[in-house]
């Protein structure tokens, strides 16, 4: 509000087009990160750091200059303006502050998957544009201190300020602005990781310089060029420093580019300690401290994790076909899949493909190392393996890993089975030996480098009318098993969620049993979204249908369920709605929530 009269002052007093455009730009990015960034009571800390690191770097250097054709009014009011986000900052950062206003959780994510995707495709477009602005900046800057044609001089500094204040002043911003919302509204953000305050503390650095220093000295350069001053003089006040610090940019850019490819050096400080304390702090109905105790590469890009128990504690109890959340030392949360003994209650084994074009939980999975703690989940299972006279499994890929000690149980209880286990490669194919031990007669494996694709209605028509088929893997194979296979007999778990464009959607609305509280669920968002404005700590990690963990109990109303779970939607003998997202075939569900 402070800025804006400040805006209105200077209108007020006549200032030209350029004195404005700052406000007016800042003005509309800031109510563009308060709505992408806005979940319930937290979002103001991600839109207030963006606004403070906005100021310092294009306010404060005029702020602090010359101050002779600014309104005092509204110098006044800029002064205020800064005092109260300074204040407002303290108050949400300060621990006790924080507690008393619930404005952050730690363990709570502050900005959903889609919103992050849009912040970083943007924050990458901005930072490219720039990159290329100020690379074009620094050429005519060299350029035109070798000159020695005072008419190419007034040009190249004309189309300098020209390009500064058209191009290179609203990227400076967006860049700027999304970034400080990715760092403070992310896990892996500002204050956890190494990598991402040396990034913001470079671009921060140059703006601050372009801002304070290289602008001036381009005004200078073009004063002097356009009072017709010698070539010499031009070059001595300004143009030969500007040639020499403008390619600063595109040094810094790059720099900072590298890392956020290469993401080097490891938690700050405040990130471990965080990480430590987060872990310390878990309890039984949140999950298990476990120790990580071996890791090793079973297949090109998968490696398995040995997770162990803490000394004189053991690990809760699970069956075939179940999976855990892992929260990972960035405070990332993924699902894998248990793959060793269930009798064996000391250690958890699960296996990681790595996807560098994923989200980032497989690659940091790869990256954890004997000795670290994590917190683990108690086991969920979604995918059961059912009493039958006869198993047919079909696993695709790292689809293996639910599937193994399936195949060890029915072993051991001695019914009949048969495996196909399908792969690119048998470089890639995890515990490929542990499979084919098992029973060479019984294995059948297909590699699609070598053999192609496996001829699917032939192996699954060999399978009795009374066995039960299990299959998990690519949607491409779960897919062609669901349609071969009748409805009773088929058990599938998939990779990934179901796709849905969403056209159907219908608005509805979800009641709060107990709380009383009605929320109005429009058809652009999600029952999750919509939940987690009143309820912020509303547990969820996949947020695709796939996980289980964002479950609620429905006391009243007919949800139309569009997870793929279909094993897990009833608890107790009442219907489960995944908010993330199934929605409504009522006008209005009842939650227990």
């Amino acid at each position: 509000m402070l800025m804006l009269l400040s805006l209105v002052v200077e209108l007020l007093d006549g200032a030209p087009a350029h004195r404005i455009f700052w406000p007016v730009e800042l003005s509309a990015m800031l109510l563009f990160l308060a709505t992408m960034t806005r979940q319930g009571r937290q979002w103001g800390r991600v839109t207030l750091t963006a606004l403070v690191a906005n100021t310092v770097v294009f306010r404060l250097p005029g702020m602090l200059g010359d101050p002779v054709d600014r309104q005092p009014l509204a110098m006044a009011f800029d002064w205020m303006s800064l005092g109260a986000m300074v204040a407002a900052v303290v108050l949400i950062f300060l621990p006790a502050a924080n507690r008393y206003l619930r404005v952050t959780r730690d363990q709570q994510r502050l900005i959903a998957p889609r919103v992050r995707k849009a912040l970083l495709a943007t924050h990458i477009a901005s930072a490219v544009g720039w990159m290329g602005v100020i690379t074009v900046m620094a050429t005519m800057a060299i350029a035109a201190a070798a000159a020695d044609d005072l008419g190419y001089l007034r040009s190249a500094y004309t189309m300098m300020l020209l390009v500064d204040d058209t191009f290179l002043g609203p990227a400076h911003q967006l860049a700027l602005l999304t970034g400080v919302a990715l760092a403070a509204g992310t896990p892996w953000g500002l204050w956890r990781r190494r990598w991402v305050a040396a990034k913001l503390v470079l671009m921060l650095g140059i703006m601050l310089v372009g801002s304070a220093v290289l602008q001036d000295l381009a005004l200078r350069a073009h004063e002097l060029a356009e009072a017709g001053r010698p070539v010499s003089e031009v070059r001595a006040e300004a143009g030969l420093l500007l040639a020499l610090l403008t390619p600063l940019g595109p040094a810094v850019g790059l720099i900072a580019t590298l890392l956020a490819v290469y993401k080097p050096g490891g938690p700050t400080r405040y990130g471990r300690r965080r990480s430590a304390d987060r872990l310390l702090a878990v309890d039984s109905s949140a999950g298990t401290v476990a120790v990580v105790r071996d890791t090793r590469s079973v297949a090109r890009d998968v490696v398995t994790v040995t997770l162990g128990a803490e000394p004189g504690r053991s690990l809760p109890g699970w069956e075939p076909g179940a999976h855990i959340d892992l929260t990972l030392p960035s405070g990332l949360v993924r699902q894998y899949s248990l793959c060793g003994d269930p009798a064996d209650l000391s250690a958890y084994r699960i296996a990681v493909r790595r996807d560098p074009a994923g989200r980032g939980g497989s690659v940091e999975a790869h990256q954890l190392r004997p000795g670290q703690r994590v917190v683990v989940g108690h086991p969920r299972n979604h995918f059961p393996l059912v009493p039958a006279s006869a198993y047919l499994f079909v696993a695709g890929g790292i689809g293996i890993t639910p599937i193994l000690p399936m195949v060890r149980r029915v072993l051991a209880e001695g019914h009949p089975w048969r495996l196909l286990y399908v792969g690119r490669s048998t470089e890639r194919m995890a515990f490929l030996d542990e499979v084919t031990a098992l029973g060479a007669d019984r294995v059948e494996v297909f590699t699609t480098d070598t053999d192609g694709r496996p001829d699917l209605p032939r192996l699954l028509g060999v399978a009795s009318a009374d066995s039960a088929v299990y299959c998990c893997g690519p949607s491409e194979l779960t897919a062609a098993v669901e349609r071969l296979t009748p409805t009773g007999r088929q058990h599938v778990e998939r990779f990934t969620a179901t796709p849905r464009d969403g056209a159907d959607n219908k608005p509805f609305e979800a009641e709060l049993a107990r709380t009383g509280e009605l929320l109005r669920v429009p058809a652009s968002r999600s029952l999750l979204d919509v939940i987690r404005e009143v309820v912020p700590e509303a547990p969820a990690s996949c947020e695709n249908g796939l996980c289980g963990s964002c479950g609620v109990v429905v006391v009243d109303g007919q949800p139309e369920h569009r997870d793929d779970i279909p094993a897990a939607r009833r608890r107790d003998g009442r219907d489960l709605i995944y908010p993330c997202v199934s929605r409504s075939r009522t006008p209005r569900l009842v939650l227990d929530l």
